[in-house]
């Protein structure tokens, strides 16, 4: 029995030592390996990165080293960028990344107004992996329809470049430098094609006149741009900003627009040509009790003879042409060319509109357009109310005109420019009474009735309710205040 037991306690004491030794080798491993690798995380605050682009403009965006972060490496990751299905990005797309710099670029064409989507893939040193979405939308530019020119140039690339738009952005970097112009919005490339080793790149300059045919400012950009000697050929200015790496062999410009129609002015009458729509007013958002005044953009219509918006006579009636009653609440200036209205709860619709652009041949052009009323949020504990009495009476609920006029009035009282800053609640006639709001006082800040009364009011007998001097002399003559309350509010508790 004692043999039995020291064999026995020799093989445990044999099977701790062994065990002690194996725990050592692993403690070893696991201080030699480190800790383990962490993959980057994305910026909590963002979910997904978003980029506005205009067709025919290059663009640049700097990627914020705090998109993503690393336990190991911080910012120092790699990344790639990746269309919708998950593959690179192709060396002949419009949208690339600058890995090296950091910054995506493009040029985006017509063909390419769309909504894109990408994925921006971030790496670290171990080879772990984040990713974030990015979404691009490319949009037309509104001043496009008013070109009335383009410059094309043929080239030839005397080096690789290893993205197709590349070669494009640095011919644009050359036509800048060359006239000393370094906004990249002021050029808009209208088209790119290839035929063999020839490259064709077509570009407008939208610092030129707009509403006619700019043939001497033209010829000034020519002139910079060809040869003197050998017309279609380039400049020597031309030949050395697009050196050393693209080789220009043509030069030379196209009317389109205004100055596609020349010639043809030439031959027929100026009143065979109507004024054109360029941009439609589309979709208009009045809201209950506020002011609302919308000016008509001088690009809406061109007119060959004419020119701009400015210098036709304007006119709007109801989508199915019948005429626009004096009682509806929206109404149209047409010597400011402006709609301007104040709705209440009962004009609360989306209805449709035609305004009409007239030259002085008396050819017309259309623009069909909508205007929403909606309801007005709710305010959250009123502070004061505001009430104006007139005599004698406005008719201020059957006139637009006279409507504004009390509005902008009460605006100019409070010292306010901003016509949400006004919310109307009531109007009644005979007499003519106005309830209002002053939203600028917020709906939590105690407001000093009493010292509002001395701003607006006479504190005599009858509670303040007859107008100060200053009261009378903002709305002067062609509105007289009967009296003009302060209405305190029930107080905001937290």
């Amino acid at each position: 029995m004692t043999y039995l037991y020291f064999v026995v306690f020799g093989l445990l004491l044999l099977s701790s030592e062994a065990l002690s030794k194996q725990d050592e080798v692993l403690d070893d491993n696991v201080a030699s390996k480190g800790p383990v690798n962490q993959p980057p995380t994305l910026n909590r605050h963002l979910s997904r990165l978003k980029i506005d682009a205009t067709a025919g403009v290059a663009f640049r965006y700097s990627l914020s080293p705090n998109v993503f972060t690393d336990p190991e490496d911080g910012s120092n990751l790699t990344f790639t960028l990746y269309d919708a299905e998950n593959v690179p990005v192709s060396e002949q797309s419009w949208f690339q990344y600058d890995p090296i710099f950091r910054i995506f670029y493009g040029l985006p064409l017509r063909e390419h107004v769309s909504r894109w989507s990408y994925i921006l893939e971030a790496k670290d040193s171990g080879g772990l992996v984040a990713q974030v979405p990015l979404d691009i939308r490319v949009q037309m530019l509104r001043r496009a329809r008013l070109y009335n020119h383009q410059f094309i140039m043929k080239v030839k690339l005397l080096r690789q470049f290893r993205n197709a738009i590349d070669w494009q952005i640095r011919a644009l970097e050359g036509i800048m430098t060359l006239f000393g112009d370094m906004n990249l919005e002021h050029l808009t490339v209208l088209n790119v094609t290839q035929n063999a080793d020839v490259y064709e790149f077509s570009w407008a300059n939208y610092t030129l006149p707009k509403y006619s045919c700019p043939l001497e400012d033209i010829n000034k950009l020519m002139k910079i741009m060809e040869s003197e000697t050998q017309p279609g050929s380039p400049s020597s200015n031309l030949i050395k900003a697009m050196s050393p790496h693209l080789q220009v062999l043509e030069i030379g410009w196209q009317g389109i627009g205004f100055c596609s129609k020349e010639e043809l002015m030439k031959i027929h009458a100026p009143s065979e040509f109507p004024p054109r729509l360029c941009n439609s007013i589309g979709h208009l958002t009045a809201t209950v009790g506020h002011l609302f005044v919308y000016n008509v953009s001088e690009e809406t219509f061109t007119d060959a003879e004419d020119g701009s918006t400015r210098n036709l006579h304007l006119s709007f009636r109801f989508s199915d042409s019948s005429q626009i009653p004096s009682s509806h609440w929206l109404q149209f200036d047409a010597q400011k060319q402006e709609f301007y209205g104040v709705p209440s709860s009962n004009d609360i619709s989306n209805a449709n509109y035609l305004l009409i652009a007239e030259d002085s041949s008396k050819k017309v052009a259309y623009d069909n357009f909508s205007v929403e009323v909606k309801i007005a949020p709710k305010i959250i504990c009123p502070t004061v109310e505001f009430q104006m009495t007139m005599n004698p009476s406005l008719n201020l609920l059957y006139n637009a005109s006279n409507k504004r006029k009390v509005v902008e009035k009460l605006m100019r009282l409070f010292g306010q420019s901003d016509t949400d800053s006004i919310r109307i609640k009531n109007i009644t006639d005979n007499p003519s009474t106005i309830t209002l709001y002053n939203m600028s006082l917020g709906s939590k800040i105690q407001v000093e009735t009493e010292e509002l009364h001395k701003i607006f009011t006479v504190d005599e007998e009858d509670n303040g309710m007859n107008p100060n001097e200053h009261v009378n002399r903002v709305v002067k003559k062609d509105i007289k205040i009967a009296s003009f309350r302060l209405i305190p509010q029930d107080s905001c508790t937290d």
